[in-house]
């Protein structure tokens, strides 16, 4: 591989976004031949209804996702009080969903490359919905426990939508993407259950409408299901990595709405010829995939680059999935005693009334207006991964060290808002870092390593928040600093070229 060739795959700059896939590099005999490239293509294509059209599928996928997984407070906050539960009891139900979920992400991504992203959407999605339906008509919190974890192995398939997005957007138009169909869907699917615990909770005590509760938040995705089959097609990066280069094309056609201008032979490299054998193809896809992860490995600077934005992701994570079990335990403690930020307890009388589900509404919609203002502020200035995380790891460590002040609730709430638009920035950068990064053909595979890391430390989130914010907030304040000081501390690490 020449040296130009290789330094184009270091590095490479978010302002001059190029997906990198190494089906269209050759090398014979020491020199490498390049002709036009898919991601080539896909990257100058305009945006028109083929995007917009995966851009609200994605959308519903991420609505669906979350408002299943994120009214786990919601839902654990009320049958504290009517379970009469422990706090170690409450915040089991959560625990064992983040334990599930981390665990299967080392499948997801190996499922997600090996049958298909859309197969793998397709189908979790399913498998959540069936478990969700048993939760619903669970006779005892240890058997609501049982299904939740049974439930968290699919909640991870929408992940894979992740990358399908960032190989299928023109350049100019991939932040855009993620903001509105990723984050966007995200911030409706945390939405929802608060605004069904103000149609269905609110002031109304005892009684079964948890279980109509879960119901309900199954719609989206029955409705993600059928966008799904109809709308959702394979990247034709992928189906080319996937040596599939005809379904590719069928694919790049229904992109640009038309006979696509590009001859076969022009995009086609690395991919099989008519004569070669099942046996042959296979093995060509295997040799492929290993000379790639070999080529990653022995690279110190993208194994560096790989490094630091795991440990990012590790960290950053946590941090954003704390604040929706944060905020309602806030609301809770403000409605169960007077006191403070840092003031705890271990009371569980007080069902969560219109007026918090009202509350916590609110805050979700202040809190995504935030960062939907953050993101464009750091689009605009064209900020690194590096410069961004300096910038707003920074102003989180700062935040959060004003709450040992003990402040107010209503500024608790401002300043984990602020905290979580931090994150969000941080959290675009590095998804499309690693779509740069790494190769088409184990691109799923390596996201799905690369997550499971990630979520480690989230099977701890809901004990941290919903037992120590019964003792004092002090020790949720310190956790979540050390986790906001591992990020800074990767974002240093960062090679200077690129990222």
């Amino acid at each position: 591989m020449s040296k130009d060739c290789e330094q184009k795959l270091l590095l490479p700059s978010l302002e001059e976004k190029s997906v990198h896939d190494f089906s269209n590099v050759r090398d014979t005999e020491g020199e490498v031949t390049r002709s036009t490239s898919l991601s080539d293509i896909i990257a100058e294509i305009e945006l028109n209804r083929y995007h917009i059209t995966t851009m609200i599928t994605v959308f519903v996928g991420y609505s669906a996702r979350h408002a299943l997984l994120d009214m786990a407070p919601v839902l654990s906050t009320r049958l504290y009080v009517e379970m009469d539960l422990t706090p170690e009891m409450e915040s089991a139900l959560a625990t064992v969903t983040f334990i599930g979920m981390t665990i299967s992400y080392l499948l997801t991504g190996w499922i997600a490359n090996k049958f298909g992203r859309k197969k793998c959407v397709v189908w979790g999605t399913v498998w959540t919905l069936f478990w969700n339906a048993l939760s619903a008509v669970a006779w005892n919190m240890q058997s609501l426990i049982v299904f939740r974890f049974m439930w968290s192995f699919g909640a991870c398939c929408t992940s894979a939508l992740d990358i399908h997005l960032c190989e299928l957007m023109p350049t100019r138009h991939t932040w855009l993407a993620i903001l509105a169909s990723i984050y966007g869907g995200e911030a409706m699917g945390k939405l929802l259950p608060y605004l069904l615990g103000l149609a269905l909770l609110g002031d109304k005590n005892g009684g079964s409408l948890w279980r109509y509760f879960l119901l309900i938040l199954s719609i989206p995705s029955i409705l993600f299901i059928g966008l799904a089959c109809k709308f959702l097609d394979d990247t034709p990066v992928f189906l080319q990595s996937k040596k599939k280069p005809e379904e590719a094309m069928k694919v790049l056609a229904k992109i640009t709405a038309k006979d696509a201008e590009w001859s076969l032979n022009d995009i086609n490299n690395g991919a099989s010829n008519d004569n070669e054998t099942h046996e042959e193809h296979q093995s060509t896809r295997c040799v492929g995939s290993w000379r790639e992860l070999k080529f990653i490995t022995e690279n110190r600077y993208i194994l560096q680059s790989l490094i630091c934005v795991t440990l990012i992701g590790f960290s950053v994570k946590y941090t954003t999935y704390e604040l929706s079990y944060i905020v309602t335990e806030l609301i809770f403690l403000s409605g169960q005693t007077e006191s403070n930020y840092c003031s705890g307890t271990k009371d569980n009388t007080y069902y969560l009334q219109s007026y918090d589900y009202l509350l916590l509404s609110g805050y979700m919609i202040a809190a995504f207006i935030v960062k939907v203002l953050s993101l464009i502020l750091a689009n605009r200035l064209k900020l690194s991964l590096r410069k961004s995380g300096r910038v707003c790891l920074g102003v989180s460590l700062l935040l959060a060290a004003f709450l040992y002040s003990c402040p107010e609730y209503w500024i608790a709430l401002i300043i984990y808002a602020l905290i979580d638009a931090s994150s969000a920035v941080i959290e675009l950068y590095n998804l499309i870092v690693i779509s740069e990064l790494v190769p088409t053909s184990v691109r799923s595979t390596m996201y799905g390593l690369m997550t499971f890391i990630m979520y480690i430390p989230l099977a701890s989130t809901p004990y941290l928040v919903q037992v120590l914010t019964k003792r004092s907030q002090h020790y949720l304040t310190t956790t979540t600093m050390s986790f906001i000081t591992i990020s800074f501390i990767a974002v240093l690490s960062l090679p200077e070229n690129g990222t």
